[in-house]
C-alpha cells in the first residue's frame, strides 16, 4: 500500500522498532477523532521541525566556515605584513 513518503518512512522505521510497529498496527487505520500521531497535521509539524533543525545546522556550519575563513585571512594579512617588513628591513 502506498501511504506517501511520511507514512512510508514510518513503516520502514517500524521494521526495526517494535514500539512504532505496534503503534502503527493499532492506530494506522483508527479513523477520524482517534489520536494516533500519524495524521497529516502531525506530518506537517514534523517536517517543519526537521526543516528548522536542518536550517539551523546549515547556518551553524556556514557561520563556523566564515569564522575560520576570517581567521585565515587575518593570519595571511599579518604574514604578508611581516614579510614586507622583513624585506624592507633587509634592504636598509
Amino acid at each position: 500500500t502506498d501511504n506517501g513518503n511520511y507514512l512510508g518512512i514510518l513503516e520502514l522505521i517500524s521494521e526495526f522498532d517494535p514500539f512504532l510497529k505496534s503503534h502503527i498496527e493499532k492506530y494506522g487505520n483508527a479513523g477520524a477523532g482517534t489520536p494516533s500521531y500519524l495524521s497529516s497535521k502531525i506530518c506537517e509539524e514534523f517536517i517543519q521541525q526537521m526543516g528548522d533543525r536542518v536550517l539551523s545546522e546549515i547556518v551553524g556550519e556556514v557561520n563556523m566556515s566564515m569564522s575560520i575563513e576570517s581567521d585565515i585571512v587575518r593570519r595571511l594579512d599579518f604574514s604578508d605584513l611581516v614579510k614586507d617588513f622583513a624585506a624592507k628591513k633587509s634592504r636598509k
